[in-house]
């Protein structure tokens, strides 16, 4: 009797256990990501840069699922880089951010995006961008381009980007767990711009169109003095003619 009632419960229990096996097959071929697996975040651009050239920070995101926004501070050295001012010509800097289509749907969806420098000083520049209203989040599987963030370094050296008090929430709030928040190591080297008044690492047509915008008083974007090409100390007519005696590229 003893040892009927004890390969009962042993059946029993072995019952449970595939079951239960079963069940979880069935989840991680259902939600492999979700459930199994946590995002990966990192930041990627070109490791060499140059003094004074706007380059661009991408916040990358691999492996995630229902993602309805994330949040986070992104540290550098003031000394070092600056964050490009996406409006010039208003008190105060306006960081120049841009989001990338995952949280948008390729431009179908509405997204809420807010940057600012933590108490208005460099060094720590505070992003948000979620998506809006009561909707389902997103899924990226593969590395996509979250946002975008610029820089212009001021000085030869070496900086590191990094990701600080972060958070990165689900549809219904909930925290979605990340494996790894990258850092972004940058080595800054010295250029010469003579000549190159928009800093495109070439000195072309638009160096010229740009130049009569400028005189014109027709532009917002960033004319630089330290492509003067005859040392008098502002950018003008000498630097569109110089301009005009390159090829096009």
């Amino acid at each position: 009797m003893r040892g009927l009632k004890s390969a009962i419960t042993d059946n029993s229990l072995f019952r449970r256990v595939i079951w239960h096996a079963r069940l979880m097959l069935f989840l991680i071929l259902v939600y492999p990501i979700s459930l199994y697996a946590a995002a990966d975040i990192r930041i990627e651009a070109a490791s060499i840069q140059y003094v004074g050239g706007e380059f661009r920070v991408d916040i990358m995101i691999e492996g995630v699922s229902d993602l309805y926004g994330m949040a986070f501070d992104l540290v550098y050295d003031p000394t070092s880089l600056e964050v490009m001012d996406a409006e010039p010509t208003k008190d105060g800097i306006q960081p120049k951010v841009t989001e990338g289509t995952l949280l948008n749907s390729n431009g179908t969806d509405t997204t809420l995006l807010k940057a600012s420098l933590e108490d208005n000083l460099p060094g720590n520049l505070v992003i948000g961008l979620t998506r809006s209203g009561d909707v389902s989040g997103v899924a990226s599987p593969a590395e996509t381009v979250f946002l975008s963030v610029y820089f212009r370094p001021k000085k030869i050296g070496t900086d590191q980007l990094a990701l600080r008090n972060t958070g990165v929430i689900g549809a219904q709030n909930q925290d979605i767990l990340v494996s790894s928040w990258g850092v972004l190591d940058v080595t800054i080297q010295d250029q010469n711009w003579i000549g190159d008044v928009n800093h495109t690492f070439s000195i072309d047509l638009a160096d010229v169109i740009l130049v009569l915008k400028a005189l014109s008083q027709n532009t917002d974007a960033p004319v630089y003095r330290d492509a003067d090409v005859n040392k008098d100390g502002k950018i003008g007519l000498e630097e569109a003619a110089n301009a005009l005696q390159h090829p096009s590229e």
